[in-house]
Order: structure tokens, then C-alpha cells, then sequence
């Protein structure tokens, strides 16, 4: 099967040829020394390409890239009887988030970054949808809001975590922009105000959703607040079934006081 993995950009790809992508993807997503504005090196370890061969390094400096992978595999997560049925969109999906699904009785379908709401209705005919996290600037994601914004018109249950948090927000005209400071690390004190619950949570993040944007729309309401810098952790869209959140409540490290998130995404889905 063919591959195509580069950088985001508007002269022309980086790389294509036979590639084992995920792992890839994989790499640029989690090495810590990939910056998404400067992209040092890529290792392309599992290449079959002449490129990457034996190991070999790519050496390339791109300011401001985003990281996108198109690859022509589409991958299931759980047992195939289980009650609930969501399509992932995967724009940097990680494995702990499927496995909280799972354990909550749920068959995960993932689809690439660009596939349609249509696509993944017609293929797979969903019980509720999953924006996932992943890097980049969220507004230079026209196809992902597209989706976004007709999974909303369909009213089907949706979450979206981080860069989906990022997403729901555009798709509902609520702007995002560089945070000056981003959160990165664990032990982000984040208010629940709906619930008046206050949970230490795990983040990764330098791009935000704009607060005043937020508190002036008449389509969302917040959910969660940073308590360090009052910046908006969370939303819900009025009379849909749909919200989201910046942190992560997967983190496998810990801490877990967020993991409440996906049963009430379960209980949307009910």
C-alpha cells in the first residue's frame, strides 16, 4: 500500500513513497524535540523509500509547518459487538483515549483528518462522533470544521478533546488564537462550574479558544475554566449534544479526576 506523510505547506510535499505512516505520524506527534513552528529532524526509521533507509535522517526547517499524514488505512479499536458505536476523526488520536472508549463498551471506527461526515455516516452509521486531539492551527482546518459543523446540523452526540475542543469553537464562529503562554504538563487546576467540581488535569496545548469570543456567543456556554490564567477549558453547544474539552482527561499518567468526561459522553449517547 502507498503512503503519502509530509509537511503542510503551500509549495509542495516533503516526502512520498512507500511508508508505514503511523508509526511515523506517531514519532512527529510525540518526539519532544519537534517543534510544530520549527521542524528540526525527522527520523524516518520504518521508511522502505530510498529516503529513509537504514535509518537515515531527513533534515528539513520549515517555520509556522503544521504536520499533516494522509494515509489510506482506516483502523477499528474494541470488540465489534459492543453497544455503542463512534467514529473517530483522527487528527492525532492517541491509543488511551480508544481504550477509555472501550472500556465503556464502545466499537471505535478511526478515520483520517479529511474524511466527510457523509463517509463516516454511510460506512459505519455511528451511535456518536470523536474530534480528537492533535497539533497545529486549528482555523488552518477548513475540512475538519466542515465536519464539525455537519455532524452539529445532523444533531449527533459528539466530544472533542483539545485540538477538537479548538474545532467545536470555529465550527460555532467562536475565533482561536496563539496563546502567549501555552499549558504543557500535568497538574493544571481546571473549575468545573456546571457541577461546582474542581479537577487537577493534564495539558498540551498553545492554542486557545478566545474567552471574550466564548462569553459573547449565544450557541455555547462554558463548562470549564483554568483556574491559573481564567483561560476556557471547556463548552458545551446549546441544544445539542455536543461538547468539549482543552485538556486531556486520558492521560495515562494521571491525573484521572476528568475520566468522568466519556461516561457523560456515553450518556449522550444513550
Amino acid at each position: 500500500m502507498y503512503y503519502m506523510v509530509g509537511i503542510r505547506q503551500e509549495e509542495k510535499q516533503l516526502y512520498s513513497g512507500k511508508l508505514l505512516a503511523m508509526p511515523f505520524c506517531a514519532l512527529l506527534y510525540c518526539h519532544r524535540s519537534i517543534h510544530l513552528r520549527h521542524i528540526q529532524i525527522i527520523w524516518l526509521p520504518d521508511a522502505l523509500s530510498e529516503h529513509g533507509r537504514n535509518g537515515q535522517f531527513v533534515r528539513r526547517s520549515y517555520a509556522h509547518a503544521a504536520i499533516m499524514a494522509i494515509y489510506r488505512i482506516l483502523y477499528t479499536f474494541g470488540e465489534e459487538n459492543a453497544k455503542y458505536r463512534v467514529a473517530v476523526l483522527d487528527l492525532g488520536v492517541k491509543k488511551n483515549i480508544l481504550r477509555n472508549f472501550d472500556d465503556r463498551d464502545v466499537y471505535a471506527k478511526v478515520y483520517p483528518a479529511k474524511t466527510s461526515y457523509a463517509e463516516m455516516e454511510k460506512d459505519f452509521k455511528p451511535t456518536g462522533y470523536f474530534i480528537s486531539n492533535g497539533p497545529g492551527d486549528p482555523s488552518a482546518m477548513p475540512y475538519a470544521i466542515d465536519t464539525v459543523k455537519e455532524i452539529l446540523a445532523n444533531d449527533k452526540p459528539m466530544f472533542g478533546i483539545c485540538l477538537g475542543h479548538q474545532l467545536l469553537a470555529l465550527a460555532n464562529d467562536i475565533p482561536t488564537r496563539k496563546m502567549f503562554n501555552g499549558h504543557r504538563g500535568l497538574n493544571h487546576p481546571v473549575k468545573n462550574i456546571i457541577i461546582n467540581h474542581c479537577e487537577v488535569t493534564s495539558q498540551n496545548h498553545g492554542f486557545g479558544v478566545v474567552p471574550e469570543a466564548v462569553k459573547a456567543s449565544d450557541k455555547v456556554e462554558i463548562t470549564h475554566v483554568n483556574l491559573n490564567d481564567q483561560s476556557i477549558e471547556g463548552i458545551r453547544v446549546k441544544n445539542k449534544k455536543a461538547f468539549s474539552v482543552q485538556y486531556h482527561p486520558e492521560s495515562s499518567p494521571g491525573p484521572h479526576d476528568s475520566r468522568y468526561l466519556f461516561d457523560d459522553f456515553i450518556k449522550l449517547m444513550q
